[in-house]
């Protein structure tokens, strides 16, 4: 029941969610609110992103392959679409703690920003909330596009009507309107 309430909260109201550590409970995901709040339920980020698959009736590691033959055989990081309008992009949104996962997803279309922090790790903002994430800003951009260009393919694959022209807000709000 719980793995299905985290689903129904990211569903309807989430902007991105990350792996956090919970003292004395272990690996928890952290669901970051377009209302600028945040719940934490107690399982991992990996175990999370595989009930929200479920809830669409997709496979997490078919989605990958498909999606990252589509970027010319990437295997890591595979931005990838859920649904109609629902992209994710994976980053490393922690530094790694023994074997639990250190990598986080956001919405693309929810990504405001990308600021280069340091060398190798850039804040990402959203409307409501900004994390950190363990990559360049250029690996970060790419990401972006990856997931733009994943988000047309899975509408051909679809067959969904290409009539949205809802802009994301990183590429209206950064790069001017599309």
């Amino acid at each position: 029941m719980m793995k299905k309430d985290a689903v129904q909260v990211f569903v309807s109201r989430g902007e991105a969610f990350i792996p956090v550590y919970e003292p004395g409970a272990g690996d928890a995901v952290r669901i970051l609110l377009c209302d600028g709040g945040s719940e934490d339920f107690p399982m991992s980020s990996d175990a999370f992103l595989k009930a929200l698959f479920d809830h669409y009736g997709l496979s997490v590691p078919a989605s990958k392959r498909r999606y990252g033959y589509f970027l010319q055989g990437k295997r890591q990081l595979v931005p990838m679409p859920v649904s109609d309008g629902i992209t994710l992009i994976p980053y490393h949104t922690r530094e790694a703690i023994g074997k639990q996962t250190r990598t986080g997803w956001v919405r693309a279309a929810a990504i405001t920003s990308l600021q280069q922090d340091r060398e190798q790790e850039t804040v990402i903002a959203t409307s409501a909330h900004s994390f950190a994430a363990f990559h360049s800003k250029r690996f970060c951009f790419e990401q972006l596009k990856n997931a733009r260009w994943l988000e047309h393919c899975y509408k051909e694959v679809h067959n969904i009507d290409a009539g949205d022209k809802t802009p994301w807000k990183f590429f209206t709000d950064v790069r001017g309107a599309v």
